[in-house]
């Protein structure tokens, strides 16, 4: 669910929706497995034929590996979910393992007689299989001490990797923003949030909800804006817990950096739509640049949200324009859209625990965090750190900016292989020694050191592919 990324204490799950962030017991048997396994091409469909293993998880699904014939994959049924929405969910990572993408889970089409990418279980949920990678969830990593600049310069790579496969909505018959995903932004557009504000007894005289009005009154005009960007393929909710991250060498408690190339992988792709590409930027900015405030009890209180890390906010930002440069339109809108995903995940916290599912009292004022966020990066200096961040990365052509779906399908082939070309090594590589120091500059300009932390992580073995 968007705006999930809450940690509650186990309580009893609504008839409605999914818990928050309470794992989904698995209750499959291995037949009901093994039949949904032969759909997608593995085992016979009986038991003895796939060995299933119910991985770490299970907020909106229960996932199991699946292995059969020396191949490996991750069966995923899906709860809380219809059946159409999983479709369009599998549907996008369809298409982009078809178009080469590498870099998270992508749908293994139905074999046989099944058409798509979703088989139904004998109890009617929805299930898809998916391509297996290996790796812990960055969240818990860089709480274990793993390095954030790096992992957030690969995060920010890989989601610009993901930006960059073509695809056209209408071609493709892929949803887009406008029908699901991202946030839910298509309830806020069309009103629907607001009118479950105000209908409901609890929330309608509610203060919240007239500052609400108001940041929709903004939402809707900015959204109306973003029309005009690039759009493409968006994860819809690229949070750190989304992510996962392996290395060649892994980490100990001895010593916590890998010590060979840093692999990040996107999961979790509940929210994909198709749509304007700086909304997914701004919201993994909001779900991997926010730290915790340092000083006791007595910062947390004056930072109950937390802080924007100029150091990781710069990583996220380097390693992404090092893949796919902003062109000047986007980085006009980052702002914006900084302050309007906290806004969407916020007021999805305020009706859950409001409205949908007020038994969960102890989440009540869990919206405040995020609104205490939203005070934050409305601040002049934030503000100013940020620009000072945007205005030192390179700016991108309207060619280079723009994934070939947003013009049409038929420069497919180009924007393939100028992908492939922004995406080396060498080229990288070059780009963040040329840019670093000014990044560096311009944002301790301001007031914000950010030079010593990315001199002494960016340039690491470790980014080198």
């Amino acid at each position: 669910e968007p705006g999930r990324h809450l940690s509650l204490p186990p309580r009893a799950q609504t008839a409605q929706e999914p818990m928050v962030k309470q794992a989904i017991i698995a209750d499959a048997t291995p037949a009901e497995l093994a039949d949904l396994c032969l759909h997608f091409g593995f085992g016979d469909g009986t038991p003895a034929s796939v060995r299933t293993t119910q991985l770490f998880g299970g907020y909106s699904a229960q996932t199991f590996r699946v292995e059969a014939a020396g191949r490996v994959a991750v069966l995923k049924i899906c709860k809380g979910y219809s059946e159409a929405d999983v479709r369009a969910q599998a549907a996008i990572q369809g298409v982009i393992g078809v178009r080469g993408f590498r870099g998270g889970c992508s749908a293994l089409p139905l074999t046989g007689s099944g058409d798509g990418y979703v088989a139904l279980s004998s109890r009617g949920d929805p299930a898809c299989m998916l391509t297996h990678v290996e790796g812990s969830p960055a969240d818990k990593a860089l709480d274990a001490g793993l390095d954030a600049v790096a992992v957030l310069r690969a995060v920010g790579e890989q989601l610009a990797r993901l930006h960059l496969v073509p695809v056209s909505a209408a071609v493709d018959k892929l949803r887009t923003y406008h029908e699901g995903g991202v946030c839910n932004l298509a309830d806020h557009l069309s009103g629907d949030s607001l009118r479950e504000m105000e209908g409901s007894e609890h929330t309608r005289a509610h203060p919240f909800v007239s500052t609400y009005r108001m940041q929709l009154a903004e939402l809707r005009a900015a959204t109306a804006a973003a029309e005009a960007l690039p759009t493409g393929v968006l994860h819809g909710d690229p949070f750190l817990d989304n992510v996962l991250v392996s290395s060649d060498v892994a980490p100990t408690a001895a010593s916590p950096e890998p010590k060979g190339a840093l692999s990040v992988y996107l999961v979790d792709f509940e929210d994909a739509t198709v749509g304007p590409l700086i909304f997914d930027l701004a919201c993994c900015a909001i779900g991997s640049c926010f730290v915790p405030a340092k000083g006791g009890a007595a910062a947390a209180e004056e930072a109950p949200g937390g802080l924007l890390d100029a150091g990781r906010l710069a990583a996220l930002l380097l390693g992404y324009s090092a893949v796919r440069p902003l062109s000047g339109c986007e980085k006009a809108s980052f702002k914006t859209w900084l302050r309007l995903c906290l806004v969407l995940n916020m007021s999805w916290r305020f009706v859950k625990f409001h409205v949908r599912s007020r038994e969960a009292a102890e989440a009540r004022d869990s919206y405040q965090e995020l609104e205490a966020r939203v005070r934050q990066v409305e601040r002049p200096d934030v503000l100013s750190m940020v620009n000072a961040l945007l205005n030192a990365l390179p700016q991108a052509t309207d060619e280079r900016a723009e994934p070939a779906g947003a013009r049409g399908r038929q420069d497919t082939a180009s924007a393939s292989t100028s992908a492939a070309a922004a995406a080396t090594g060498d080229a990288e590589e070059s780009w963040l020694a040329a840019n670093l120091p000014a990044v560096a500059a311009g944002a301790a300009a301001v007031g914000f050191v950010v030079g010593a932390l990315l001199r002494s992580s960016a340039t690491r073995k470790l980014s080198k592919r």
